[in-house]
Order: structure tokens, then C-alpha cells, then sequence
């Protein structure tokens, strides 16, 4: 849980030093911060899932019943992520960003990755 709530802090902290905006999409660090989000919101994804499932290189044991609930509730929106994060790859705005379609998928992933950040400060007292 640490390890992705840094890197998605990493991550956000380049989006706001580049003054990134789902409307600065034509300015090469913003267009690769995107790329670099989705990648980011993918990690953080199949990390958090996979540390709850058996079988899994990633597995480290259940879910304690007193964090469940927040652990769900950071898996939802970890999944929310990777979906806005898989939107934004598939589409044509990942190489030309000049299209309205873009600034929507881009707030999305953006909006979704700010909302996981508010998942992990939820966890501060567990980490």
C-alpha cells in the first residue's frame, strides 16, 4: 500500500509541478504525464488486488476484517482508475490530444487518480 501511495504521489506532484491540466493536453510533459498516470493506475490496480488473492506473486495474506472495508473502498476506486486509465490508451487522444473526447478522458483519469490519492490518506494511520 505504501509503495503505490508513493508512486501515485510521485506521480502527482509531476502532474502539478508541469501545471498539467486534462486542458493542457497538447503540451508534451502533459500528454506524457498521461501516459505515465494510466501506467501509474494500473500498477496501483493489479497491486492492491493482487495482494488479497492467494495465488498471486503479489499475495500477502487476507484482508484484516477491522480494514476491509477501507481496503474495498480503495480497491473501487483503484478500479475506477485502471478503467480511466484503460480509456485513455485505447483511445486516439494517447498520440493526438487535439480532440474534445481527449479533455474528457483526460479529466476522468485525472479526477479518478485524485480520488485513489484520497483513499490512501485514508490509510495514514494504518501505514
Amino acid at each position: 500500500m505504501a509503495e503505490q501511495q508513493v508512486n501515485l504521489a510521485d506521480w502527482s506532484e509531476d502532474w502539478e509541478r508541469n501545471s498539467c491540466s486534462a486542458l493542457a493536453l497538447e503540451a508534451f510533459l502533459c500528454s506524457a504525464g498521461l501516459m505515465s498516470g494510466a501506467f501509474t493506475a494500473q500498477t496501483i490496480f493489479i497491486t492492491l488486488t493482487g495482494a488479497a488473492q492467494e495465488g498471486t506473486g503479489m499475495y500477502v495474506g487476507a484482508v484484516p476484517e477491522e480494514i476491509e472495508d477501507l481496503y474495498d473502498e480503495t480497491v473501487s476506486a483503484a478500479s475506477a482508475a485502471n478503467d480511466k486509465s484503460e480509456a485513455w490508451l485505447a483511445s486516439p487522444c494517447s498520440t493526438d490530444a487535439s480532440g474534445e473526447d481527449c479533455i474528457t478522458l483526460a479529466f476522468g483519469l485525472e479526477t479518478a487518480m485524485d480520488d485513489v490519492g484520497k483513499k490512501f490518506a485514508a490509510w495514514a494511520p494504518y501505514l
